[in-house]
């Protein structure tokens, strides 16, 4: 298991996606790689992004978020979770995120939704800690826990 991987993870091994399939997740993250978000310039934790495609979603890979440029060999393909049994199904060059799972929830919560951006921000935290809603704090990242009290967030 990867580490910071708290699922149980089915991962196929494959070539990297072509650029023309990733590029516009690529585009997205590095603006907010660049505008410190993404990864622990703040010291705090890395962040992720993920689309949505005909057979799942496509999320940057799990330990991507240190890398200051992504290209095709940094993303997985999720095409199948398990929430009740911690399994996540992805195929791609690299596992897919520890969030995934937290990810899957938001998707399963709302078929409208086409992204899922996970960032990191000291400053957002502390201006809206305590007057937005948040998860649990027993829920710890990439964990059922957390995927749960996004759930429930979200209903």
């Amino acid at each position: 298991m990867e580490k910071g991987i708290k699922f149980n993870s089915v991962w196929k091994k494959t070539k990297p996606f072509p650029q023309q399939k990733v590029e516009k997740l690529i585009a997205a993250r590095q603006r907010l790689y660049r505008a410190g978000f993404i990864y622990g310039q703040q010291g705090i934790g890395h962040g992720n992004i993920s689309m949505g495609t005909r057979v799942g979603f496509l999320i940057t890979g799990s330990g991507t978020g240190i890398l200051p440029r992504l290209s095709g060999q940094h993303f997985s393909l999720v095409e199948k979770v398990d929430i009740r049994k911690n399994r996540v199904h992805c195929s791609g060059p690299v596992q897919a995120s520890s969030e995934a799972m937290t990810h899957f929830a938001i998707y399963q919560s709302d078929p409208r939704a086409r992204c899922v951006i996970h960032i990191h921000s000291p400053t957002m935290w502390k201006q809206w800690y305590g007057a937005l809603p948040t998860t649990t704090k027993k829920a710890k990242y990439g964990t059922v826990e957390l995927a749960k009290s996004v759930l429930r967030l979200l209903s």
